[in-house]
């Protein structure tokens, strides 16, 4: 039952950022931080479940352009997954998505690193991973030359 509210916190968490108004998603903060500590609870803290809420969180907030907060929440498993097997596939994923979030807050050059790291770890992924991460890396190397 634990498991299953855990779910409830994160999938509402869910719900108010895709189609509540901007007001509401500091709310999803508390949700997805209770949701975080359950996870914590029953399958530790390094676990395939707490990376893939995170990315997942992450990646919403960053189509609603809170790229703070999804900064924030990427950066919880940042380094975790790393240590992780089961994550090795989300990493090129994970690292653009924490890319995007670094580079909105002002951390050009770091979010760079990061994509780049994303297109050496998809080396040995699908096509399509790699062929994203590249074109994610290009297009953000545009963007950055465009700033400078």
């Amino acid at each position: 039952p634990l498991a299953l509210y855990g779910l409830c916190l994160e999938q509402y968490a869910h719900f108010i950022v895709r189609y509540r108004e901007e007001k509401r998603l500091d709310d999803t903060v508390q949700l997805m931080d209770e949701a975080l500590k359950i996870s914590h609870q029953i399958y530790g803290i390094n676990c395939f479940h707490t990376i893939n809420m995170l990315n997942n969180y992450g990646a919403l907030l960053i189509a609603r352009n809170r790229f703070d907060l999804a900064k924030k929440y990427l950066e919880i498993g940042i380094n975790r997954i790393l240590y992780i097997d089961e994550c090795s596939s989300l990493l090129p994923g994970y690292y653009c998505n924490y890319s995007e979030a670094l580079y909105h807050c002002g951390q050009r050059v770091e979010a760079l690193q990061y994509a780049k790291k994303a297109v050496n770890l998809s080396c040995s992924e699908s096509k399509e991973l790699k062929d994203y991460t590249t074109r994610f890396l290009q297009d953000m190397e545009k963007d950055y030359n465009r700033r400078r």
